[in-house]
């Protein structure tokens, strides 16, 4: 099954988009579909979340495949450069 993964900030302040990344793999969950958020920082989890969704974290050697589809925000700046060169279908997040 094709996963959906959602590349968050880890950031502990309040951030809307953030919040909006969980309530996109929240909805997507409910309708069948395999999405996680992916946070860097092992643990992480955004703390104003009212969502509780599945989380991948990407420093505990997440491995990709080419079946998967990778939604990074257009200001994540580490995470597009980090997941550049990985062959999967990607999409930017704005």
């Amino acid at each position: 099954m094709t996963r959906i993964l959602y590349v968050s900030h880890d950031i502990a302040l309040p951030r809307g988009g953030i919040g909006v990344l969980y309530e996109h793999v929240a909805t997507l969950r409910a309708n069948g579909f395999d999405a996680y958020i992916v946070h860097g920082e092992p643990g992480f989890r955004y703390p104003f979340g009212s969502i509780d969704v599945p989380i991948l974290y990407a420093s505990e050697g997440l491995t990709l495949a080419h079946t998967d589809i990778l939604v990074v925000p257009e200001d994540h700046m580490p995470a597009i450069q980090a997941f550049r060169d990985v062959a999967c279908k990607k999409i930017l997040f704005c």
